[in-house]
């Protein structure tokens, strides 16, 4: 713990998310109070672990924070542009690097509230575009495309109730694709419309893993 440590700064919270990092920042989502009542975004110095910036927005559902539920689970993406955080509560919001909100989607308002005994976990997926975030639990669930810009649906793929953990993955190429591995099947869709492309029924144990490609293949993990 005392040894090859460059620097190291306490967090407001907890965040079982993890950080990212762009040229010089290093972003960071937490939630705080009993009942998960904030969602936290913090900024820091990738050199010195100086705190830049933190920005808070109250839970839209609230849930009470215990070891058994997500706490600040879903990791956020960033890009010359922004910072797009992901909080169980369904909020989702956008930042500038310096910190000024750009845009705030309330989905457990919008959509529903979301049922489970755990929470959500998956994390955001961007393109050039868009950010992908699945929503899958015990009430309706589905795969959401917004516009990085404005935070308006791109597109809405309505789901049957399943529960995962699992993040989406963008796949780029002459046609772009968004796959998803969750609770029993794997799935591809158009990343521009939301059109399902194929779907591989009958898999097991996928409720945890995220799916991750490479040149030639897709890989779908296991979490039994």
């Amino acid at each position: 713990d005392d040894e090859g440590i460059a620097w190291q700064t306490p967090l407001t919270g907890y965040g079982q998310s993890s950080p990212v990092v762009y040229g010089a920042k290093i972003f960071v989502t937490s939630v705080d109070g009993p009942e998960k009542d904030r969602g936290i975004t913090s900024c820091f110095d990738v050199k010195t672990g100086a705190k830049q910036w933190s920005a808070e927005v109250p839970a839209s559902q609230n849930v009470p924070s215990s070891d058994m539920v997500s706490r600040g689970a879903p990791t956020p993406c960033v890009d010359a542009r922004a910072v797009y955080v992901f909080f169980e509560s369904g909020d989702v919001v956008a930042f500038t690097h310096d910190g000024r909100q750009l845009w705030h989607r309330k989905l457990a308002e919008e959509y529903g509230k979301y049922q489970g005994n755990h929470g959500l976990g998956g994390s955001l997926a961007q393109s050039a575009g868009a950010i992908y975030l699945l929503v899958d639990h015990d009430g309706p669930s589905y795969l959401l495309a917004l516009d990085k810009a404005t935070g308006k649906n791109l597109w809405k793929v309505e789901r049957p109730s399943k529960i995962s953990w699992s993040s989406p993955l963008f796949v780029d190429g002459p046609k772009p694709f968004v796959v998803i591995s969750s609770s029993g099947s794997v799935e591809a869709y158009a990343a521009d419309s939301g059109k399902q492309l194929w779907a591989l029924p009958g898999v097991e144990g996928n409720t945890v893993a995220s799916p991750t490609v490479t040149s030639d293949l897709l890989i779908i993990g296991s979490s039994d």
